[in-house]
């Protein structure tokens, strides 16, 4: 399978998935091998490699919004994101279009229209299953829209904060 994350096309393979939540997959030339199991509705805990990760996953009409470590990754079917990009123009995580993983409610506006931004800086922090989550700016720029407010309900693939 081929997947887009962001701007870059990467080779997808799993090359073995168990009942009991182990795994390999292979991306590109990389191989990786790791434990998953699932913490709640469409929440993710992965091991690799020693490390532990949370993952939150949402559906998106080009593939699935994965949530992790306070940034936003489109994750498509390349062949898919192709004839969607042909036809609707819509960005991936690289876009500068900031989206909740799931459905939240908006706790904090921490940016405003015109601030310079550098990728990773927090922009506004969103409320879902009882949990807070960041979500932070996938590039460097400058925030041309902030299409939230506080106490907002949001959905996946609605534009939060645009960055140009």
């Amino acid at each position: 399978m081929r997947a887009r994350l962001g701007d870059e096309t990467y080779e997808l393979n799993v090359v073995q998935a168990e009942p009991d939540g182990t795994f390999v997959i292979q991306i590109g030339a990389e191989t990786t091998a790791g434990t998953w199991s699932e913490g709640g509705d469409r929440e993710y805990e992965l091991r690799s490699e020693g490390r532990m990760t949370n993952a939150l996953v949402a559906d998106h009409p080009r593939g699935r919004l994965v949530f992790i470590s306070g940034r936003t990754y489109l994750v498509e079917d390349a062949e898919r994101g192709r004839r969607a990009a042909r036809g609707s123009g819509g960005g991936g995580a690289e876009s500068g279009i900031v989206s909740p993983p799931m459905p939240a409610t908006v706790s904090k506006i921490l940016v405003e229209v015109g601030r310079e931004v550098e990728r990773g800086t927090p922009l506004l922090v969103v409320t879902a299953m009882k949990m807070e989550h960041t979500l932070t700016a996938p590039r460097k720029g400058r925030v041309v829209a902030v299409n939230a407010s506080v106490d907002a309900q949001v959905m996946p693939g609605d534009e939060l904060v645009v960055i140009a």
